[in-house]
């Protein structure tokens, strides 16, 4: 049937569902936007480097480490969406997430991953929510539904309780070595 053929209140429901599907694109772009201007922002505040080889940029620093208060508040709202959409538990996800050092790491990359879904599905590529899906999304939930990551257990009673701090590191002296044992 034509949408000219369609009774009015037909057409008008119609054209909320557009409407909202919209809005819900703009607001993942807006988001997507707001991360890449504090970033771009807070770069233009730092003073060039003579170290900024790439080796020397890209050190593992945590997320939180760089993060500002903007993408501090639009990971808050992305992962209250998230849990909201998906159903997902405080027993699964508990409210204290961010102070969870590798927790806040697996959802700020699952957000990244997210935005970089949507935007390839609004350009086209409709294959990439699925993917999102079931290798990210569903992935990080099997691996921390048991609460033996990242200390969660306490958590997902409903009890915060800081992760201990395990003191290891690198032991800068133990290297490969070829397979009759000799160092290279």
């Amino acid at each position: 049937m034509n949408q000219a053929d369609q009774p009015l209140p037909d057409q008008i429901e119609n054209l909320r569902g557009l409407v909202d599907q919209i809005g819900v694109e703009a607001v993942s772009r807006l988001d997507a936007l707001e991360v890449v201007v504090a970033d771009l922002r807070r770069k233009r505040a730092e003073p060039a480097r003579d170290d900024d080889a790439p080796d020397k940029i890209l050190t593992p620093k945590p997320w939180a480490a760089t993060a500002t208060d903007t993408g501090w508040d639009v990971l808050y709202d992305w992962v209250d969406w998230m849990a909201d959409t998906y159903g997902v538990s405080a027993r699964v996800l508990p409210a204290c997430w961010s102070a969870h050092p590798g927790l806040v790491e697996e959802l700020a990359g699952l957000r990244a991953g997210w935005v970089q879904a949507r935007l390839a599905c609004i350009a086209g590529a409709s294959d990439q929510m699925s993917y999102w899906h079931d290798r990210s999304l569903y992935a990080l939930l099997d691996r921390i539904k048991g609460g033996t990551v990242y200390g969660l257990n306490d958590c997902a009673q409903g009890v915060h309780k800081q992760a201990k701090q395990d003191p290891r590191r690198t032991d800068r002296r133990a290297r490969a070595t070829s397979t009759t044992g000799e160092r290279r």
